[in-house]
């Protein structure tokens, strides 16, 4: 996500050598009042924030909760000590076993605060450390998919201050990774590519800057109010530069958060706004270190101080790419700015990315650039697969169209436990020309003694550069898809009816295994309005059940499903009245009273049964993502 394995390999490196600024930066860290092993999670149901979080119910207990999780998980990684590891689970556990809602004004804002660090914190915990009950994963993942992406994705605030979209938007790019969820990851890339042109000006843009994308800034006079007076547009300037420099941070942050997540599966942001960023980091920095305000800007006054937030974009362009920014690598060495703390969505940026080089491809006192590639894997984690089952992953591999050079020699090969199988050839190509792909699809079949549980299917893939001048070494690039392997669900496919249909939500779209929530993505039914609607799944034959996973839906109208019973038959139920199915003979019933997640599980059942039923207590409507039933664990 933010950070890679191989970025903390560096950094714990550094650190055991002493070396500055990263030994500063982690005893700073190591000291903070977020890294002590005695610190108790404070969850909330309802986190309730107004203007500059007030009221602040909850607001300061999750924001720090979430960067306290984040900084255990870097301990953890950094130095092995299980008990960060522990920290941080009980902490992430903590708010997705309780936190139900964000409210007030602030909500959105206060939703990419919490989620950007703890989507960071999940990350880093679910792919290295083994001790996270995958129950409670996917609890933490429902949280940050029904309580933080609505409201940073789909409770959009274009027409506020350019930051708060930037935030919000980093926690959707991060969530979206942590999910899994494609869809959401591409709006929220395409939402960054529309709003950064509308933060950061540039003098191509015109004689006003862009307006902030889907808002309601139409007329010069509104752009001027919106850029709080700046008549005077020149490159670099923000929306938020004659508001407050700490904003026009956080906008620098959060634009490089993204750009940076993006850059780890594979995207390139940053080469898009190389221009309109770098020239406001060096704007900005010049009068950080002192240069007068002319009169043209801000009416001669600015209020300065960007905070911590400039590292992550700094080591891309220049410490990467070699790009000269010598204003803003003057501001970061000499103003006490460093080693970087936490505050709000931002934690240890000195630690984790000052003099990072890993990712470096070229610059420019290395000689001819190496050939620039992309390693894509489609898809790259949950994949699900039951033991003895198969699952398809492609691989493509790209030769960049910005590359100077062609390549030689690939190969591109999967690697896989003991036991696991794959068919399919590797990628091997003698030769790709600049903007050429090779691709292909490996079918990966799971022992038949398989256990539950996560595992992950590293994919490598070596090539040198075509044209010995761009040097003859072999270069390397590694992904990771992520295979889960579950138990058969029984309902899969399996006859479905329901007491109506409202709105063309048929009762198949519930055991067609595809447990998306959001109703757009043709997967969730839907009866009509109605007094006690019920859905169910007939097996086709008598099974021995162990669990039932129920997936609401996530976009909206969630509390629907809120007080409803689950029910189990071998025999068919003789009634759409919850009442005479209740007192049915050998009807097994669950009476859930809370509102249900993605999923709901009910575990431990130890029945049999073929007829498995959903049905509300009063009148509404009854959606489903998906309903899921397992055998019991052997």
């Amino acid at each position: 996500m933010l950070v890679t394995a191989a970025q903390l390999e560096f950094v714990r490196e550094k650190v055991a050598e002493g070396a500055e600024p990263w030994a500063s930066a982690f005893d700073e860290m190591a000291a903070s009042d977020l890294a002590s092993l005695d610190r108790e999670a404070n969850p909330r149901e309802i986190v309730e924030c107004g203007s500059n979080s007030q009221p602040n119910n909850g607001c300061t207990d999750e924001r720090e909760d979430a960067l306290a999780a984040y900084t255990q998980a870097l301990l953890w990684n950094l130095t092995g000590e299980e008990a960060h590891a522990q920290k941080a689970i009980e902490i992430l556990d903590a708010w997705s076993g309780t936190l139900k809602d964000h409210t007030n004004s602030n909500a959105p804002l206060q939703a990419g605060w919490s989620g950007a660090s703890f989507a960071r914190a999940g990350e880093l915990m679910k792919h290295t450390y083994g001790g996270w009950p995958a129950d409670r994963v996917e609890r933490f993942a429902a949280m940050l998919r029904d309580e933080h992406l609505p409201q940073v994705l789909v409770d959009r605030r274009p027409n506020h201050n350019g930051n708060w979209e930037l935030i919000m938007l980093d926690a959707a790019v991060g969530i979206s990774v942590f999910l899994d969820d494609r869809e959401s990851f591409n709006t929220a890339v395409d939402i960054w590519k529309r709003r950064v042109p509308a933060y950061f000006y540039l003098e191509s843009d015109g004689a006003l800057p862009v307006p902030p994308p889907d808002g309601n800034k139409d007329t010069p006079e509104s752009m001027i109010g919106y850029w709080h007076g700046q008549e005077t547009f020149v490159d670099g300037v923000s929306q938020e530069t004659c508001r407050n420099f700490g904003y026009v941070g956080w906008g620098f942050a959060a634009t490089a958060h993204v750009a940076e997540t993006a850059r780890h599966q594979g995207i390139d942001l940053y080469g898009e706004v190389r221009e309109r960023v770098t020239k406001a980091l060096e704007f900005h920095a010049g009068y950080e270190l002192g240069e007068p305000v002319p009169d043209w800007l801000c009416g001669g006054t600015k209020q300065r101080s960007m905070g911590p937030t400039l590292e992550v974009a700094y080591n891309y362009y220049h410490g990467l790419h070699g790009m000269d920014l010598p204003k803003t690598g003057e501001w970061l060495e000499t103003s006490g700015i460093r080693p970087t703390h936490a505050n709000y969505f931002l934690a240890w940026e000195t630690l984790t990315h000052a003099g990072n080089p890993i990712g470096q491809r070229w610059a420019p006192d290395l000689g001819p650039a190496p050939p620039e590639t992309t390693l894509l894997l489609d898809p790259t984690s949950n994949q699900v697969v039951e033991p003895g089952g198969s699952v398809e992953v492609t691989a493509t591999f790209t030769v960049d169209d910005n590359s100077t050079v062609a390549v030689s020699d690939v190969l591109v090969a999967a690697e896989l436990p003991e036991g696991w199988t794959v068919e399919g050839d590797p990628i091997r190509q003698e030769r790709l020309e600049v903007g050429e792909t090779a691709t292909t699809t490996w079918t990966v079949t799971a022992p038949s003694d398989a256990p539950d549980g996560r595992l992950t299917m590293p994919v490598h893939a070596s090539y040198r550069a075509a044209d010995p001048n761009h040097g003859r070494e072999t270069h390397e690039r590694d992904r990771l898809a992520l295979l889960v392997v579950t138990k058969p669900n029984l309902a899969t496919a399996k006859p479905a009816t329901q007491s109506s249909i409202g709105f063309g939500g048929v009762p198949e779209r519930a055991v067609d295994a595809d447990t998306n929530g959001n109703w757009s993505g043709g997967s969730v039914t839907h009866t009509t309005f109605e007094d006690q609607p019920w859905w169910q799944v007939d097996l086709g034959a008598v099974h021995e059940i162990g669990e039932i996973a129920i997936w609401n839906r996530t976009d909206c109208c969630s509390e629907r499903l809120s007080d409803y019973h689950v029910l189990v038959s071998d025999e068919p139920f003789t009634s759409g009245s919850l009442t005479d199915v209740l007192n049915q003979p050998a009807v097994w019933s669950s009476h859930q009273t809370t509102q249900a997640g993605s999923p709901t599980r009910l575990v431990d059942l130890n029945r049999t049964g073929r007829y498995v039923r959903v049905q509300l207590t009063g009148n509404n409507a009854l959606s489903l993502a998906e309903v899921q039933v397992f055998a019991p664990s052997s």
